[in-house]
């Protein structure tokens, strides 16, 4: 993935038993602050999608508050029922200032039919 071989994408469910999962994909022009600290600000990015949230449940998997698409920045972080959540995030070495972030949380959440709340 770092190296641009592989495309950022979400892990296929297999490589992620019951477990949810969110993407981050910034790209800075220098070493600023977003750089620097990539996992706060996927987070800030992730909880600003409260806003986005209808209060119905799930029913495409394409409602706006699952996917924050005016950044191209597929994310959730509206799960009210997950209790582990894990983080990483890694540079890549084909384009500087360019980061990946991806958390994975317990149990998975944004199931179709159900409301994340």
């Amino acid at each position: 993935m770092a190296s641009g071989q592989q495309p950022f994408a979400h892990a296929s469910g297999d490589f992620r038993p019951s477990q949810g999962e969110v993407l981050y994909e910034q790209e800075s022009g220098q070493c600023d602050t977003a750089y620097s600290t990539p996992l706060e600000l996927g987070m800030k990015d992730w909880l600003s999608q409260a806003i986005l949230y209808d209060g119905k449940p799930i029913t495409t998997g394409r409602e706006p508050w699952l996917h924050y698409c005016e950044w191209l920045r597929p994310t959730t972080c509206l799960l009210s029922r997950s209790t582990e959540i894990g983080c990483a995030r890694a540079f890549d070495i084909s384009t500087p200032w360019k980061i990946f972030v991806v958390c994975r949380f317990l149990p998975e959440g944004n199931v179709l039919g159900q409301t994340p709340f």
